[in-house]
């Protein structure tokens, strides 16, 4: 968690493993140690994506880089 805030993101996905696990033993992803000092936190851009469009290469690629960048480059 301090790694994270260190880098200070503008942006934060969490997959949707992650945010459940983390939801479900910990309260709310908003918890996280570090993560209420970033500027994606501030700026409300943490996003839930599933993991399957950040990690595995397929036919529907270019939809997934594409929703990925969509919610990456998205007005502020």
């Amino acid at each position: 968690s301090e790694l994270i805030a260190s880098y200070n993101p503008e942006v934060v996905l969490i997959t949707d493993f992650g945010y459940d696990r983390y939801k479900n033993k910990k309260g709310s992803v908003d918890e996280i140690p570090g993560l209420e000092s970033t500027a994606a936190f501030k700026n409300k851009r943490i996003y839930r994506i599933n993991e399957y469009e950040l990690m595995y290469f397929g036919t529907n690629i270019g939809t997934q880089v594409t929703k990925v960048a969509s919610l990456i480059h998205q007005s502020k």
